[in-house]
């Protein structure tokens, strides 16, 4: 059993909310497996209790789905990705640092340089 952590970025707990969740995906896809095994073994499996698993399956692989997606943008968020691309602040700081040094040395040499 997962236990759920908590810290002050709350990514801990979307990990172990995924955890879960895909524990959860497992029991349900060993108990339709178990159902499997009852049909091929010839016993009678009620229409109702095949619904109920497989309805029970596809929710609970959506919410794994829902889940990681969840994690993924909390993991992006925490890289600094954002639209698809993460934003490079060290190498943009160098850069204005650059600039302001050649703005520095243009305006000490009295004229701006072409």
């Amino acid at each position: 059993m997962t236990v759920i952590r908590v810290n002050e970025t709350g990514f801990e707990n979307e990990k172990c909310v995924l955890e879960l969740a895909e524990e959860q995906f497992t029991e349900l896809l060993i108990a339709l497996g178990d159902m499997k095994g009852r049909v091929r073994k010839g016993e009678p499996v009620p229409d109702t209790e095949v619904k109920q698993r497989v309805s029970a399956v596809q929710r609970a692989m959506d919410h794994v789905f829902s889940e990681r997606k969840r994690l993924d943008e909390v993991q992006r968020k925490r890289a600094g990705i954002v639209h698809e691309f993460a934003i490079d602040f060290d190498a943009a700081r160098d850069e204005i640092g650059r600039r302001l040094a050649r703005l520095r040395a243009a305006s000490s040499a009295g004229d701006v340089p072409e």
